[in-house]
């Protein structure tokens, strides 16, 4: 239950960050009982909620204080007292919240800032803008999936020496029940490794809302594909979020299936969570520095270009393209520049295939061998060498075997049909009243040479025999 007791916090961004804070005192508290932030939207509706919640047992007035970044969309938001599951008594005073740019608790990487707030979630911005948030555990929901803020930290430490870690009971509602939870973010080459691990039960996933506006690509064994909708995936080593100098990458050690669920207000990115110590959770390194990788990406991207318009070496530059597309995604100009040189080529070289293909058919059905073969062997060649590398080539070959197997099977045709002429000729010069078995001799030679393995070629041997027993009895 909550009953808001302040006036609303106005003109509130998801570049903010609110400090949220007071003095509590509480008698026989059982559960969760301390303040939320609703924050809501320019229509008023609450689009997410931040908690923070008093240890139990309190006979004292002891301070509570939590930063929470607004998620995505928010416009204002409202201070409640709050009872999860609780009873007992709660007293409040000094009650404040105060809205910041920055925090003591941002975890700032380059131009990234960072802050995994007091309910376990994760947002990353840079420069104001927000690249993702809402990123921790939730529950994998019909008809859409629903965020779980709901750790009540017991302990944390600052952003200090690059660590930024929270621990304590965390809730998953009513039918799911609570248990341990913990969150942890340190920084690491070219960025940080998100932890977290949960002993709740259930569908519980590592999520994050994103926004499509922004770009997202996932790097799988057979490719790189951008999404704009709702998918499902599996298989996903990488995901690209945002592009250019907003960019960051989730890699992961093994391939996992990857979920995107179109929300009302935005699309939320469902991972896996795997066995961890203490349940279940996930670790991920999330890079955020590809200053490194901008050189080679600008090199690969003129090598491909070379081979594609310079030596037209379209497998090769196929190949490259590919190469773009997967490991720099990051870069949306020269991504979709490569797709498009792709798509291209590939078209190019569908058309020619069809082309080439009823030309060979053309020429095996009208058998022209002699005025079309050479010319039309040379073109499938040349195709086939362009495209070395990539699946068309073995297209192109399988078209000039048919060719030059057609033709062969022609040549071997038409010298068996010449051959049966020779025979019959010199047959014919073998008959009475014209006999001339030296120049007979000549024709059946000539039987043999077109077609030796031929039953020609024996019946030509068997007169051959005939005419030395007849000039040797001369």
């Amino acid at each position: 239950h909550r009953v808001v007791f302040l006036d609303e916090i106005q003109s509130v961004s998801s570049a903010d960050r609110v400090v949220l804070g007071a003095y509590v005192k509480n008698a026989g508290i059982s559960g969760a009982a301390g303040l939320d932030i609703l924050w809501k939207n320019r229509d008023g509706r609450v689009i997410g909620v931040s908690s923070l919640n008093a240890p139990e047992g309190l006979g004292a007035w002891t301070k509570i204080e939590g930063v929470f970044r607004p998620p995505f969309g928010t416009d204002r938001a409202a201070i409640a007292v709050a009872y999860h599951d609780a009873s007992g008594k709660l007293e409040l005073d000094d009650v404040y919240a105060v809205r910041n740019r920055q925090s003591d608790e941002d975890l700032n990487v380059g131009a990234h800032g960072l802050l995994l707030d007091r309910s376990g979630s994760l947002a990353i911005s840079q420069v104001g803008s927000e690249v993702f948030d809402q990123g921790g555990f939730w529950l994998a929901r019909e008809p859409q999936p629903v965020f779980l803020d709901r750790l009540f930290a017991a302990e944390s430490a600052s952003a200090e020496g690059g660590v930024v870690a929270l621990e304590g009971v965390f809730s998953a509602g009513p039918g799911i029940g609570e248990g341990e939870a913990a969150f942890g973010l340190r920084t690491a080459e070219n960025g940080v490794v998100w932890t977290g691990t949960c002993s709740v039960e259930g569908d519980i996933r590592c999520g994050l809302r994103v926004s499509l506006d922004d770009g997202l690509v996932t790097v799988g064994a057979d490719g790189a594909r951008r999404h704009a909708q709702a998918f499902k995936r599996d298989a996903v080593g990488q995901i690209v979020i945002a592009s250019g100098t907003r960019a960051l990458r989730l890699s992961f050690a093994q391939p996992t299936s990857v979920e995107l669920v179109q929300g009302r207000d935005s699309a939320v990115l469902l991972l896996p969570l795997v066995a961890a110590e203490g349940g279940r959770g996930f670790s991920i390194p999330i890079q955020l520095d590809f200053s490194a990788e901008t050189n080679e990406a600008n090199e690969l991207m003129e090598a491909a270009r070379n081979a594609d318009s310079g030596r037209r070496s379209y497998g090769e530059a196929m190949a490259l393209y590919e190469e773009l597309l997967n490991r720099f995604s990051f870069r949306k100009d020269l991504s979709d520049r490569a797709a498009e040189r792709i798509s291209a080529l590939s078209t190019r070289a569908e058309t020619e295939l069809v082309r080439l293909e009823k030309e060979t058919e053309d020429v095996i059905f009208f058998r022209t061998f002699i005025a079309d073969h050479d010319r039309l062997a040379a073109e499938i060649e040349r195709g086939r060498v362009a495209y070395a590398g990539s699946s068309y080539e073995a297209r192109y070959q399988t078209i000039l075997d048919r060719l030059n197997e057609a033709y062969a099977a022609a040549r071997i045709e038409r010298r068996l049909a010449e051959a049966a002429v020779q025979l019959a000729r010199g047959r014919d010069l073998m008959t009475p009243g014209n006999s001339a078995p030296v120049l007979a001799r000549g024709f059946f030679e000539s039987v043999i040479l077109l077609a030796p393995e031929s039953e020609l070629a024996e019946e030509a041997r068997g007169e051959l025999k005939k005419i030395e027993a007849i000039l040797g009895r001369k």
